[in-house]
């Protein structure tokens, strides 16, 4: 499966506002994510940027999502 410009879905990057939409929760929900290190973002912001651009990969996405079901497997 490809996402956009051919990339394979697992290396298209999501806003955390498209991340936050695929979890069903808040923007907020996924820096606190992000922040607590459940969920790995890529900063895309230039090197002399002094504010990080945050994006996260649709496949570290889908392994946060994957890890969170298995928990609750019964």
């Amino acid at each position: 499966m490809e996402g956009q410009a051919g990339q394979p879905d697992e290396l298209s990057l999501l806003t955390p506002r498209r991340a936050a939409d695929a979890l069903g929760c808040s923007v907020n929900t996924v820096y606190r994510l992000v922040a607590q290190g459940e969920l790995k973002t890529v900063d895309i912001a230039p090197a002399a940027s002094k504010r990080p651009k945050a994006r996260i990969r649709r496949g570290d996405l889908e392994a946060f999502i994957n890890a969170r079901a298995q928990g609750t497997a019964s």
